[in-house]
C-alpha cells in the first residue's frame, strides 16, 4: 500500500501544481484521503487484497469538471508508467457530503491502525454511539516519500 500511496503523492501534487496555474488561485495543496473498508472483518488489515477502496484530493471549489478534465488530460500525457495511468484515466470529480464523525490521530504504520480503531470505537460506544457504514476515512498528513513509517500521521474518521 505504501508505494501506491507514494505515486498518488506524486500524481497530487502535479494536478494541483496545474489546476493552480490554470485558475489563478492560491489554494494550499490538501491532503490525500483515502476511503477504506474490509472486505472480510475476520482478516483485517493484515492482507492487502482484504481492503478496498478509493483514494481523493479536495478540490478548490472554483474547479469546473471541463478544467477537471484538462488537467486530468494533461497529466496522463506525461505519466510515463502504466500502471499510474490507470489511476489518471479512473479519476473523476465528485462531491461528497459530510456526515457526523469520529476522529483520531493515528501516528505510525499503517498496519497498526487497528489499535487506533479500538479505542475509537471504545469512545464512541461510550457516548452511546457506533459507527455507521462499512467504510472509513484516512486524512494522510505526511507524505509518505518523506517520512518514515513510524512518523505516519493519519487521521482515521469514522461515521456515527
Amino acid at each position: 500500500m505504501t508505494g501506491d500511496r507514494s505515486e498518488i503523492f506524486k500524481i497530487k501534487t502535479v494536478s494541483t501544481i496545474q489546476t493552480r496555474e490554470r485558475l489563478n488561485i492560491r489554494y494550499s495543496v490538501f491532503p490525500l484521503e483515502g476511503v477504506w473498508r474490509l472486505l472480510d472483518k475476520k482478516i483485517g488489515f493484515s492482507k492487502p487484497e482484504n481492503i478496498e477502496g478509493h483514494m481523493m484530493v479536495k478540490q478548490p471549489l472554483e474547479l469546473s469538471v471541463d478544467l477537471f478534465t484538462t488537467v486530468k488530460a494533461d497529466v496522463l500525457k506525461a505519466e510515463e508508467h502504466d500502471y499510474l495511468a490507470e489511476y489518471i484515466e479512473n479519476a473523476e470529480l465528485r462531491f461528497r457530503e459530510s456526515h457526523n464523525a469520529i476522529q483520531k490521530l493515528h501516528t505510525g504504520p499503517y498496519i497498526e491502525e487497528p489499535s487506533t480503531f479500538k479505542i475509537m470505537n471504545s469512545f464512541a460506544e461510550s457516548l452511546g454511539l457506533s459507527g455507521k457504514g462499512e467504510y472509513h476515512r484516512e486524512i494522510y498528513l505526511k507524505d509518505v516519500r518523506h517520512a518514515l513509517p513510524d512518523a505516519f500521521e493519519t487521521i482515521i474518521r469514522m461515521s456515527v
